[in-house]
């Protein structure tokens, strides 16, 4: 777990992930992930966790396009799942203040608050993508 790459001194070299990404989000949190709590989560299976994080990596750019055009069109209902299911990444990887701003902005969905969710929106979106990042180095290892 200790000789997981550190993203903070990384910067120079983007990841495949960070040169994908579109709007460029440069948000970085201060946590890193847990891989033993993610292996714990899927039942110690080291298989099963590789596909979970490979599944995230594929998909992480559908859940940021899905955050920004749900809050964009208003769609309540599709930003509170969007947000759910990137609370769901966070809790795997035991990444708690990323866990906990997707909560906010889902419950800011639930709320209709339109003036929460421009706030939260781009913060959660950095959050998955660094998620990403994250994933795709450990995959790399």
């Amino acid at each position: 777990m200790d000789a997981y790459p550190d993203l903070h001194t990384a910067k120079e070299t983007p990841s495949p992930i960070m040169e994908a990404a579109s709007p460029r989000v440069e948000w970085r949190s201060s946590e890193s992930p847990d891989w033993q709590h993610a292996l714990r989560q899927v039942g110690g299976n080291p298989g099963t966790l590789d596909e979970v994080l490979q599944i995230f990596i594929d998909e992480w750019t559908r859940l940021r396009t899905s955050l920004h055009e749900a809050a964009q069109g208003s769609d309540w209902q599709q930003l509170k799942l969007a947000a759910h299911n990137a609370k769901s990444v966070f809790r795997l990887l035991r990444l708690n203040s990323a866990q906990d701003r997707a909560l906010a902005l889902e419950r800011a969905a639930a709320r209709q608050c339109a003036v929460t969710v421009p706030q939260l929106v781009p913060i959660v979106c950095g959050d998955v993508e660094q998620s990403a990042n994250w994933c795709l180095k450990f995959l790399q290892q």
